[in-house]
């Protein structure tokens, strides 16, 4: 029986969106595999600016004072985002998933590998700013051409 195809989910760091992956997710699917990206809650097309944010002239004392309105964002919301994006992912194509990150999405991802690890063939830790592993993860890989990168293999 054939190896299947790996899918991939990707997963950008703070303050950036799924715009992250868009040149890379395009050469993925022109090889034949599925891959997919999503805003986190509080970040892209989900986040949210103050409302003295329009107005002008720029009231920067209203501005200052403002509550976030991303501000009730938690990172259990990020979590469940992709735990939610993974879970649909394997159910539509039955790949295994390997899950990328990048930079601070490394705390969005280890919280996912953490807690389902059965559903992940393999996390990608680009330069990322959380580098603690789920217990029994299993070996760490440091990827040849990226040395900053490091890869959990289950």
């Amino acid at each position: 029986m054939p190896d299947i195809r790996p899918a991939f989910v990707f997963v950008h760091s703070a303050w950036l969106s799924a715009a992250t992956w868009q040149k890379l997710i395009p050469l993925l699917e022109a090889r034949g595999y599925v891959a997919r990206a999503l805003d986190l809650p509080g970040a892209g097309a989900n986040a949210k600016a103050p409302s003295s944010y329009d107005r002008r002239p720029l009231d920067a004392a209203a501005f200052a004072s403002e509550p976030s309105p991303n501000g009730s964002v938690t990172q259990e919301d990020r979590t469940r985002a992709v735990i939610a994006l993974v879970e649909d992912t394997r159910r539509q194509t039955g790949a295994p998933i390997v899950l990328v990150e990048h930079s601070l999405g490394g705390r969005t991802v280890t919280a996912v590998a953490e807690t389902i690890p059965e559903q992940l063939k393999k996390i990608s830790m680009k330069k990322t700013t959380r580098t603690e592993m789920p217990d029994g993860a299993g070996k760490i890989f440091i990827e040849p051409r990226c040395p900053r990168s490091a890869s959990w293999a289950s």
